[in-house]
């Protein structure tokens, strides 16, 4: 039985937010919930980003039907993913192993995945043990800050304390969201809670842990004094 169908450049962009950690071996992978609709969610995560892609049926090929499960990071399956020119990975999850078709100057349809082999591409076959994690994903849509209310989002500058606050983002964490195919990513402060992230590509979502033990407000007020010489503000000179 067929699983779910992912192109094999979607698994590649999802793992760059997942955990290399041997204790939380569960994020070692990205975790794939097939929807109702036949469309597929590939989320994965490390604890400070999350990236999650809905993978529809006519645009992604992505197809699936029953449980979730969670494809590993197989050094294996990135290689085979990593397609030449004119090539497309695809990559078929059965419940006893997981496929891989390098397909060269066509776009195949699901019926010939079900089939079998298909002619013109090459399949690299991974058995369940190696291809799987046998672990529960935790809830990732409980930390997607909600627009649902009015107060979910502090874009005024304050936090609850009714005080400045100054927010750091790791850079690095920061770029695992940039789209190959085009500059730009674009987050919505909320505090010092998590940030949702968005790119070019309408399909992806993401979320960012702020860094709340950096320098604060005041900190970078006397870094401007120090470093160019910035004067005082009117409040500082009048205490």
């Amino acid at each position: 039985m067929i699983k779910a169908i992912l192109n094999g450049k979607d698994y590649l962009y999802a793992l760059r937010f997942c955990s290399n950690e041997e204790t939380r071996y569960y994020l070692k992978g990205a975790s794939i919930e097939p929807l109702p609709d036949n469309s597929v969610m590939m989320v994965a995560t490390d604890g400070k980003v999350l990236g999650a892609l809905r993978l529809s049926y006519p645009e992604g090929m992505a197809w699936g039907s029953g449980a979730n499960f969670i494809l590993a990071d197989n050094k294996e399956l990135r290689r085979v993913c990593k397609a030449k020119r004119n090539e497309e990975a695809w990559i078929v999850c059965h419940d006893d192993k997981v496929e891989v078709y390098l397909c060269k100057g066509f776009h195949p349809d699901i019926a010939d995945f079900s089939n079998g082999a298909i002619a013109g591409c090459v399949a690299i076959t991974l058995p369940a043990s190696a291809a799987y994690i046998d672990g529960t994903f935790p809830n990732w849509r409980g930390v997607v800050p909600s627009y649902d209310k009015p107060d979910s989002f502090k874009r005024e500058g304050t936090f609850d304390t009714g005080k400045p606050f100054c927010v750091g983002i790791d850079p690095e964490q920061l770029a695992k969201f940039q789209y190959d195919e085009k500059p730009g990513v674009y987050f919505d402060w909320n505090g010092t809670s998590p940030a949702v992230v968005v790119n070019h590509d309408p399909r992806f979502i993401g979320v960012i842990m702020p860094m709340c033990d950096g320098i604060d407000r005041d900190g970078i007020a006397a870094r401007c004094r120090e470093v160019i010489a910035m004067p005082a503000s009117k409040t500082e000179a009048a205490a």
